[in-house]
């Protein structure tokens, strides 16, 4: 059953979900490969251009709070 929903996109969005992020959701969940959106559709999808970025690199955000990051890790892992 779950299975089967699954495969026809069948989902139920919370009433929490905005408007935009409900469209979004709804073309990269779609079970159409050619209509699904790709990376750079999503990119440039409203919902995903409404906020700023909260950090650029100067730490990690671990549910509201910012972990300062050594300038010489982030050289590492990038």
């Amino acid at each position: 059953m779950l299975y089967q929903k699954i495969l026809k996109g069948e989902y139920v969005l919370p009433d929490f979900v905005s408007k935009e992020g409900g469209d979004l959701l709804a073309k990269v969940l779609n079970t159409d490969p050619d209509l699904r959106y790709t990376e750079a559709r999503i990119r440039k999808h409203k919902w995903f251009n409404k906020y700023q970025p909260v950090c650029k690199n100067e730490g990690l955000i671990i549910g509201k709070n910012m972990i300062p990051a050594e300038p010489i890790i982030l050289q590492i892992i990038e």
